[in-house]
């Protein structure tokens, strides 16, 4: 228990947390930033405490988490390939979406 919180209070969750409050509206996002990481957090914690039950110890694993293994392995190998092959090019400006976090003159 002690190192899952540890996890969830982790120093991750701090560089968003500055960035919100350069936005336009730093109440509103940093509240809903908030809510959703504890949200989240919960979910996960939940969602892995169920499916320790379902993989049970053995010496052998079961063999739906064999696949599951493998076909995580093969989504994320697909999701590498497909961001190498859509980055931007050597020269191309960067998106627009830290535009707003501009100091205001």
């Amino acid at each position: 228990m002690a190192l899952a919180f540890g996890i969830a209070a982790s120093p991750f969750p701090i560089l968003p947390a500055v960035l919100l409050l350069f936005s336009v509206r730093p109440r509103a996002t940093a509240f809903a930033f908030l809510a959703t990481w504890f949200a989240c957090t919960a979910m996960v914690t939940a969602l892995f405490a169920l499916l320790s039950g379902a993989i049970g110890l053995s010496a052998e694993p079961a063999q739906w988490l064999v696949w599951v293994r493998i076909v995580a392995g093969i989504g994320l190998v697909g999701l590498a390939i497909q961001q190498w092959v859509t980055r931007p090019q050597t020269g191309a400006r960067p998106a627009h979406a830290l535009e707003g976090l501009a100091a205001s003159r």
